[in-house]
């Protein structure tokens, strides 16, 4: 995980605090997860655990892409 100092620094609150707002926020579709996740590197870091915690695929083409991402990169999941 990353470094509670650097992200503890800049925000104020404690690395523990900003993964469970992560973990909260990443209950939609998935957007919020892609969003945090590009914030920045620590945000990215903490984020990555709920990178699937939810996702909404709706129709073939959606599923195939998704069984694709998981195909080619097995240790995220």
């Amino acid at each position: 995980m990353t470094d509670s100092s650097s992200l503890g620094s800049s925000s104020g609150l404690p690395v523990e605090i900003w993964t469970l707002v992560h973990a909260f926020a990443c209950t939609d579709d998935g957007a919020a997860g892609r969003t945090l996740s590009l914030v920045s590197k620590d945000w990215r870091t903490i984020s990555a655990p709920f990178r699937f915690q939810s996702i909404a695929l709706v129709g073939p083409k959606p599923i195939l892409r998704f069984v694709c991402l998981l195909n080619s990169n097995p240790e995220s999941h």
